[in-house]
């Protein structure tokens, strides 16, 4: 296991606390689980750069596993969006919502992170064909909306089960998306003045629900092709199929402000966000989407940008 310091006392002298075990368990129907995710810093939203604050942004895990929780900070890990694995063995990461240097690494291994390139948005994607494991990123990112999306979208293989690239990246389309591809590999999916998809059988570009602003957008682990996004003004998130249709909200927990970050774990029926606080804070929750269920796991801490490996 990678070394975890502070074992319950997160950045800025916060403190987690995590829902108990059996509960968690029983949520899942009977499965564990891994939570990646990190502490937010106060001042964040009066930065323009992220990456100023990337010295005390320390990823954090959390594993129920054989009736146990452990729980601390990742030694040396800052990322600003962690994404785990399909296999839940490794993170990808960058540090800014800008493009930055890109990193891989293990959960289980106390090795360094490896360098994979320099983009924003990593995110994994296995071709279904060749199992074969790739990291799908833009080489810019800006708050716009299509056709105007600068940079382009490449994906970089990595060493199957490991953290190292292999070859040269490769352009998946000339633009730059932000979500990544649906696991078929036939759709490219991007989201922040809109949602946006691209057909790349096609090459059809199709924005949903007449160009209103959406974030956080993840793709279902299944053959759906479905998505999720954070709405507007964040007291939702919804999910879909690839045309809208289907659409289901889900609405804020009571008593919070808002949703933020929701994402879709590498189960369809599970998903991960963090919820405010009046109080400034961020809590981390569980979604069962079968039954809209949900259940507070990590409080205390401000926790953002969590995600979820169910196992």
């Amino acid at each position: 296991m990678r070394e975890m310091v502070d074992k319950r006392a997160g950045t800025n002298s916060m403190v987690d606390n995590y829902a108990p075990g059996e509960v968690v368990r029983e949520f899942l129907r009977g499965r564990t689980c891994r939570i990646v995710y990190r502490h937010r810093k106060r001042q964040e939203h009066e930065v323009q750069q992220y990456s100023q604050l990337a010295e005390d942004r320390t990823a954090r895990l959390v594993e129920y596993r054989d009736g146990q929780t452990k729980g601390g900070a990742l030694k040396g890990i800052r990322p600003m969006e962690p994404m785990i694995s399909p296999d839940g063995t490794r993170i990808a990461y960058n540090t800014s919502f800008m493009p930055t240097d890109m990193f891989v690494c293990y959960l289980d291994r106390d090795v360094p992170p490896v360098n994979i390139g320099f983009g924003a948005n990593p995110r994994w994607w296995v071709d279904t064909d060749t199992g074969e494991e790739y990291i799908v990123y833009r080489t810019e990112c800006a708050k716009t909306t299509w056709p105007d999306l600068p940079g382009v979208t490449l994906k970089q293989k990595i060493r199957k089960g490991g953290c190292v690239p292999v070859d040269e990246p490769v352009q998946v389309y000339p633009k730059g998306f932000g979500a990544g591809l649906t696991p078929d590999g036939r759709y490219l999916v991007t989201g922040y003045a809109s949602l946006d998809i691209v057909d790349l059988v096609t090459s059809q570009h199709r924005q949903l629900f007449g160009g209103r602003q959406v974030c956080s957008v993840t793709i279902a682990p299944d053959d759906t092709n479905r998505l999720m996004e954070l709405r507007l003004p964040h007291d939702r998130f919804g999910y879909h199929n690839l045309d809208g249709t289907d659409d289901v909200e889900i609405f804020k927990p009571q008593g919070s402000t808002e949703w933020l970050t929701p994402s879709w774990s590498n189960d369809p029926d599970f998903a991960v966000a963090a919820a405010g606080n009046y109080g400034g804070t961020y809590d981390i929750y569980l979604i069962r989407l079968s039954d809209q269920a949900m259940m507070k796991v990590i409080w205390g801490g401000d926790c953002i940008h969590p995600h979820l490996w169910v196992r």
